[in-house]
């Protein structure tokens, strides 16, 4: 009688064992199903609890039907917490099968069947759950395959032990070696939960460890962190840095200061300020850099501190992405904004300057006949400026957003060959040279009028932007699905700090200009669909005016 009190205790241990270690893991990860498996452990210390009145010989109806309960309420808690580690709902078959057996047991309590009988359905049932369990671990476990082994042996062996418990219980002998058996698979259970967790946290690190790397090796911002302490020094760079900069994390590995050299000069003080009100990592700031290849790009910076146990700041961690064509695309916004405001102003107040001006110049008109000749000159000179002021208007209202346009199949070669002697006239007026290259263009949608003007205003700034004697080149080609149409001068080329504000309303850089020819310009390649891009160098610029044969 001592050696199976002995033996039962060491069963109780064995279950208070499996109880910690599921306690543990699931206060640890937060694991649903662990809880529920520590539920099911709890359940079968309380079903051995009743185990030991009975050997006592504290046996009632009431005990063994409570025995008989939590035998299955035990099992149900297994299955459930199963079905949760796999995402599955608990199949029926094993509701079924948990009925029928407690049924069948309750029925043989009630009837008084022996032991071996009423509590072999239960038995059976428990140990049924446990092998189940240990095949669905073995399938679903993303471990090494010697730790799903190690692992799910004890889970299967526990089971099949359940189905002989019944009978070794009723042998005396036996009794005691049953519940030691019991004891050291439950305890071996709990050991190799451990082991296969902390395998399965180190095998999700190490994945995780190579996601993040892929994620960091593939994004097209730059990440990187920079150390501070105790010798400052790139700690990693992504090698997006390529394609931003042009250089090589080695080369930044190599020379730290490297990215301070590449601010733009005009940027650093800005750089400083940033670096010392530093705050928050929600603090972004967008600078240009000057790469490799001599090109100037923008990059937006975010960087977060790390600090030590002592507060100290020892690492920066950063992203840095490319938003150079979001910055032009914000230009392009400002300057379609300035196109729409001034055309409204346009379509509002135009036609009413021009109405006291149409006054204004007939009186000019009429006192320029009948006036001495010295009143003549004045008056003509106010004629001529009334002239350019009508002329200036004549431009504004050209920017009007709402206009009406006469879109017709043309050939754009026709127009430019009618419009070439008025631009050769203008240009040898001015000691100048003028060439027209004409390709094989199809018909294409566009207003006569508006293309008139537009390549007016194209030819008149490239040959007021170039010396005597030098040659404007007019020519048109296809370009996969686009007509092209291209203005090149032999000026000086357009400084790159003028050439971000070209386009802008009211924006020159004549003594006499308005400003509005370049927007006039935008705003008619707008209403027609089309593009403008401008080549620019020393030896002269190239605007491209770009029409998709598609749309037409």
């Amino acid at each position: 009688m001592t050696l199976l009190f002995i033996s039962f205790f060491l069963s109780a241990f064995g279950l208070s064992v499996m109880f910690l270690v599921y306690a543990y893991i699931y206060t640890r990860y937060k694991e649903q199903y662990m809880a529920l498996w520590a539920g099911s452990i709890l359940t079968c210390l309380l079903q051995t609890l009743l185990d030991l009145l009975m050997l006592s010989g504290s046996i009632s109806l009431l005990v063994l039907l409570c025995y008989q309960l939590l035998s299955i309420g035990s099992s149900l808690l297994l299955v459930w917490g199963t079905c949760v580690f796999v995402g599955r709902q608990i199949p029926k078959w094993w509701l079924g099968a948990a009925i029928l057996c407690t049924v069948v047991s309750n029925c043989g309590v009630l009837l008084g069947w022996p032991f071996t009988i009423y509590a072999l359905p239960t038995s059976t049932f428990y140990g049924s759950t446990y092998i189940w369990t240990g095949f669905i671990l073995y399938k679903y476990l993303y471990i090494s395959h010697l730790v799903r082994c190690i692992t799910v042996i004890p889970f299967i062996l526990l089971g099949l032990h359940h189905f002989d418990f019944p009978f070794l219980r009723t042998i005396e002998w036996l009794s005691p070696w049953a519940y030691a058996l019991d004891a050291i698979l439950r305890v071996s259970i709990g050991i190799c939960m451990l082991m296969m967790y902390s395998q399965q946290v180190r095998e999700l690190l190490l994945e995780s460890e190579k996601n993040l790397y892929l994620l960091a090796e593939n994004a097209r911002a730059i990440i990187y962190r920079f150390c501070l302490y105790p010798v400052r020094h790139f700690d990693y760079v992504s090698p997006s840095l390529i394609n931003i900069t042009g250089f090589t994390p080695r080369e930044f590995y190599d020379n730290p200061v490297l990215p301070l050299q590449l601010i733009h000069p005009d940027d650093k003080p800005l750089f400083k300020k940033f670096i010392r009100s530093f705050v928050s990592p929600t603090q972004s700031l967008a600078i240009r850099i000057l790469c490799k290849d001599h090109s100037v790009k923008w990059v937006e910076l975010q960087n977060v501190t790390i600090t030590n146990n002592d507060g100290m700041v020892t690492s920066l961690e950063g992203i840095a992405r490319d938003i150079t064509n979001r910055k032009h695309l914000e230009k392009e916004m400002c300057r379609l904004e300035g196109l729409h405001i001034v055309g409204q102003m346009a379509a509002n107040l135009a036609h009413e300057i021009r109405n006291p001006l149409t006054t204004i110049r007939g009186y000019l008109q009429l006192m320029y006949k009948k006036q001495f000749k010295r009143d003549q000159e004045r008056t003509l000179m106010m004629l001529q400026e009334v002239d350019r002021i009508n002329t200036i208007i004549t431009e504004y209202l050209a920017l009007c957003k709402d206009k009406r346009v006469s879109l017709k199949k043309q050939q754009l070669n026709t127009i430019l060959t009618q419009l070439y002697p008025l631009i050769l006239a203008d240009a040898k007026s001015l000691n100048q040279n003028v060439i027209l290259e004409l390709g094989l263009l199809p018909p294409i949608l566009i207003d006569e009028n508006e293309i008139r003007q537009l390549l007016i205003n194209l030819v008149r700034n490239g040959l007021e932007a170039m010396q005597p004697n030098q040659t404007l080149t007019i020519y048109t080609y296809m370009q996969d699905d686009y007509a092209i149409l291209a203005v090149q001068d032999q000026g000086t080329g357009i400084p790159s700090d003028i050439l971000d504000e070209i386009g802008t309303p009211f924006f020159t850089t004549k003594e006499c200009g308005t400003g509005l020819g370049l927007s006039v310009c935008y705003t008619i390649i707008e209403r027609h669909q089309a593009s403008l891009y401008i080549d620019s160098s020393p030896s002269g610029s190239i605007f491209y005016v770009q029409f998709n044969i598609a749309q037409s």
